[in-house]
């Protein structure tokens, strides 16, 4: 066990590195400030920040202010690349798992298009998701489309779903047939 303390000693302007060894394999480092707003920086060797943790505890990769818990902000590079090795069993391993849904309508969903603001706190122009349609056992639902035909901050409206069973509705939520229309 051990501390290493940077500041001082007392008051909130100490930041420190501390291990922690319980005696079984769950050592555990801790890096942080005892200041309230304070923040994580990791750098690169040419000094330019790469990672920041905030006192929120929103991680920005390339991105010095996150918005979300976590913002990835890239240049004209790939922003998220993911690789599974396991590519042959459909659902078995999936590369991104989005949502905990848990009740009948709830929503997990993937937005499109820009956000002038950074702030992500408006409307996207265009989302793709899941909704629930029972919250029984595993759960099941529809996928669905939405999109907006104007420039303002607008939510979008749903234009596609296709349900459970394959079948697909066209500019309606209530599917009757195989296709729905």
């Amino acid at each position: 066990n051990g501390t290493i303390a940077f500041g001082t000693a007392s008051g909130n302007t100490r930041a420190s590195i501390i291990w922690d060894d319980d005696g079984d394999t769950n050592g555990l480092m801790t890096i942080g400030s005892d200041r309230a707003s304070g923040q994580l920086r990791l750098k690169t060797g040419s000094g330019a920040e790469a990672v920041r943790i905030d006192a929120s505890g929103n991680v920005g990769i390339g991105a010095t202010t996150p918005a979300g818990k976590l913002e990835i902000a890239a240049g004209a590079e790939i922003g998220l690349a993911l690789s599974n090795t396991d590519q042959s069993t459909m659902g078995a391993t999936p590369h991104i798992w989005i949502g905990s849904v848990s009740a009948v309508g709830n929503l997990a969903q993937i937005a499109y298009g820009y956000d002038n603001s950074h702030t992500f706190g408006v409307n996207p122009p265009a989302v793709s998701g899941y909704i629930a349609t029972s919250a029984s056992g595993f759960t099941m639902g529809d996928l669905f489309f939405a999109t907006r035909s104007v420039t303002t901050n607008t939510a979008p409206t749903e234009r596609m779903r296709i349900n459970g069973i394959g079948n697909v509705g066209i500019g309606t939520a209530t599917i009757t047939g195989s296709g729905t229309t």
